[in-house]
């Protein structure tokens, strides 16, 4: 990330062979500025709120996958 409101975010996604398709793994690290509050509210808020959205996101990316569109 170049710009923006963390101090640092970094998403891969990573791709491996199943016997019943694909998996898709999503690797997510960021980091919230301001110092100590900035980690306050990354352990009090962040992590919860990004890990429901990754975990939306990737329900919609399968649900679409899986739709052969």
């Amino acid at each position: 990330m170049t710009k923006g409101r963390f101090l640092s975010f970094v998403h891969d996604h990573y791709f491996e062979p199943v016997p019943a398709g694909t998996r898709m793994r999503d690797v997510v690290e960021f980091q919230a500025p301001m110092g100590i509050i900035g980690r306050v509210v990354e352990a009090l808020v962040l992590k919860r709120y990004m890990h429901r959205l990754i975990a939306s996101r990737s329900e919609a990316i399968r649900v679409r996958a899986e739709s052969g569109c």
